[in-house]
């Protein structure tokens, strides 16, 4: 569909309500020009629509709805009194009409509050606008990392100076026309599951094909500019959301896929994990020795190590904060080599992408490997459907984007291997014909908060080692259940986007101070799931709503998070709440949690985010209860294997990218 000028000046009109100039004498000169600006001095409405053609037409409707109810004087006045189309009202009143959006009773206009602004936000700060610097960034102290040259020398040099350069540089296979293949093995997805079980069957000799959807970049093609690296590298273009817009969910969609962007955490399953598993989902091989060995196995082919994780000043809050306190604290491993040969100054960036290539990603690791095996890899083709005859998966169907018009491919292949995510993973499997109750239900997404702080001293949030500390304080608060509290890299769109707006000048206000924010995020290990199913395109629809049991640990974790960036010595600490709550150094912290419990936490009244999405098709040993075997074949296709996140019978409570790896390379184990 086609937006009209019409739908771009009401649009342009809500932008400039949420980001207006204002008359501020300032000494400094972009400071000045930072209050002057307004959105409308950047085609912040433009890019919206624009970004908006490229999503599916049921996207592209919505937000025309959206955009055109602004535009009633009946809608206007029904939901706030006030009989005038929004463009229509003067100042003050457009942004009383956003202050009552935000706060209101009823749902549907919450979201629209928090998609618009969360839109405008991010691209009004994150954006590099005509490839230059977003003009923003000077009055938020906010820089690109330095241009590096990349790091490379043979494999003889040490681990912590140099990455060696591999002998076979990846190459995806180009299509040219509708084309018919066939192998052993079809993969369909390239992150932590797909890259493993790609890398060990092509090494034991079995033929190869890798489809995903997203594209390739070399180490030196990632810009490490926000906004154009998230459009390209994640899910969505980073618009991945649930239903209701109230979780934010950030999902890797490039070759490598969530082990290309993802913060390098690197935590083993716990212990108590296991066992609730292996227990609950009737799955013994997980408390084996040999089960266990995967771990050993993985860490040392991507380098998992902590001798690299060093503290940047926001991890180094949290440590401190965290000792004051008394709480339990640990180092995060990560999967790197070669962060110290450029002094970390591109770590902060990598969740766009590592100029460097000390990332050991799957393209790095277990794709390359493939890749040097003979496995083809093929970028940019999106599988529609799995082929099944008679119980048997035979293959796939699907289009390929990468080369002039899109082509049909059909691939044919004596075992598939899903591991697409644990979002598309179970929509695939739906859209193939699969009607296991289990598929698509039981999706754990470790909902996380953000509580942020301003410190007396630079922070800078996007620079240095993203995470290199956790406090393990909470994790098993009730029961197994819990949170950790961690660390995010924060880029100038995000910090726009997740901070609270109030109002227009205090969210300026508070963007003006991204140089001294940290964030502290509480990770929690959710019990209670939500769902994905097909919408009317054939489409995954995310369903998930925050229970009571796992809310609760959520504020808890907000209550203790503030605690601990003012035992670091922030001057403040607040929630990213649409009723701003703030705790200076010195305050009385009686009240924390009676301030925090009072507040209303419907959806879409705070910010609430997602980097991990677990569990819809879970393996276990119940054929009615689980849509996997303990192989991670599924129960009602043969040669139809799941290999990701989907295969957990509950979330991890940790980073799961290396509970991910060990278990397709189980998988990958059945299948030699």
């Amino acid at each position: 569909m086609t937006f009209t000028d019409q739908h771009r000046d009401i649009l342009q009109t809500v932008c400039d309500t949420l980001i207006p100039a204002f008359e501020v004498q300032s000494h400094d000169h972009e400071i000045a020009l930072f209050w002057k600006r307004k959105a409308s001095d950047l085609p912040v409405a433009e890019t919206i629509l624009s970004v908006m053609q490229s999503m599916p037409v049921e996207v592209q409707q919505e937000f025309e709805q959206v955009i055109e109810l602004l535009d009633s004087a009946l809608f206007i006045g029904f939901t706030t009194g006030n009989f005038h189309s929004f463009v229509h009202l003067d100042k003050v009143q457009k942004e009383k009409v956003l202050q009552s959006f935000a706060n209101h009773w009823l749902p549907p206009l919450r979201q629209i509050f928090a998609v618009l602004k969360r839109l405008t936000a991010f691209i009004y700060y994150g954006t590099s606008f005509d490839d230059k610097d977003n003009p923003n960034w000077k009055a938020m102290g906010y820089e690109l990392p330095p241009t590096l040259p990349i790091v490379s020398a043979n494999s003889t040099s040490s681990p912590t100076s140099s990455v060696a350069m591999p002998e076979k540089t990846i190459e995806p296979l180009q299509l040219f026309k509708d084309t018919v293949l066939s192998c052993d093995v079809l993969i369909i997805g390239s992150g932590a599951g797909g890259g493993v079980v790609a890398g060990e069957l092509a090494a034991a000799g079995l033929e190869v094909i890798v489809a995903e959807k997203g594209i390739h970049l070399q180490d030196h093609q990632f810009s490490n500019r926000e906004a154009e690296s998230v459009a390209a590298l994640y899910d969505a273009k980073g618009l991945l959301a649930t239903k209701d817009s109230s979780m934010t969910i950030f999902a890797g969609s490039s070759l490598g896929g969530g082990t290309t962007i993802n913060w390098t955490g690197s935590l083993q399953t716990p212990d108590y994990i296991l066992e609730e598993w292996a227990k609950e989902a009737d799955l013994p091989f997980l408390l084996t020795e040999d089960y266990k060995k995967g771990f050993d196995i993985i860490r040392q082919a991507t380098n998992v190590n902590t001798a690299e994780t060093l503290h940047n000043a926001q991890n180094q809050a949290l440590w401190d904060g965290s000792e004051k306190l008394g709480h339990l604290l640990k180092l995060m491993p990560r999967n790197v080599k070669g962060c110290l040969a450029h002094n970390t100054q591109n770590c902060g960036y990598c969740s766009l992408g590592c100029r460097q290539g000390s990332k050991m990603s799957m393209t790095k690791t277990y794709l390359q490997r493939a890749y040097e095996h003979g496995a083809k890899l093929i970028t940019q083709l999106t599988i529609d459907k799995i082929t099944i005859t008679q119980g048997r998966a035979t293959g796939a169907t699907g289009v390929y984007e990468g080369v002039g018009e899109p082509k049909k491919v059909q691939i044919k292949a004596k075992k598939v291997i899903v591991a697409a995510g644990a979002i598309h993973t179970p929509a695939l499997l739906l859209r193939s014909g699969l009607q296991h109750s289990a598929i698509g239900r039981n999706l754990y997404l470790h909902p996380t908060a953000v509580v942020s702080a301003v410190y007396p001293s630079v922070i800078e949030s996007w620079k240095g080692v993203m995470m290199s500390a956790i406090n393990d304080q909470f994790a098993r608060l009730t029961g197994n259940f819990g949170f950790k509290i961690e660390t995010p890299p924060v880029h100038a769109g995000l910090f726009g986007l997740g901070m609270p707006w109030v109002s227009a000048k205090q969210h300026k206000e508070l963007v003006l101070k991204a140089r001294y924010a940290g964030h502290f995020i509480i990770l929690t290990r959710d019990k209670f799931g939500g769902k994905v199913t097909l919408n009317k395109y054939g489409r995954p629809q995310i369903s998930y709503q925050l229970h009571d049991f796992d809310k609760k640990h959520v504020l808890k974790g907000m209550e203790e998070s503030i605690k601990i960036h003012l035992a670091a010595g922030a001057a403040e600490a607040f929630v990213a709440h649409n009723q701003l709550i703030s705790y200076k150094q010195g305050d009385s912290l009686a009240t924390l949690a009676a301030t925090i419990q009072k507040l209303s936490w419907q959806p879409n009244r705070y910010a609430l985010f997602s980097a991990h999405q677990m569990g819809t098709c879970r393996m276990g040993g119940n054929s009615r209860t689980h849509a996997t075997k303990p192989t991670g074949e599924t129960y009602e296709v043969q040669n139809l294997y799941v290999a990701d996140g989907s295969l957990f019978p509950r979330c991890s409570g940790v980073n799961p990218m290396l509970s991910i790896q060990a278990l397709a390379y189980w998988v990958a184990g059945n299948l030699k």
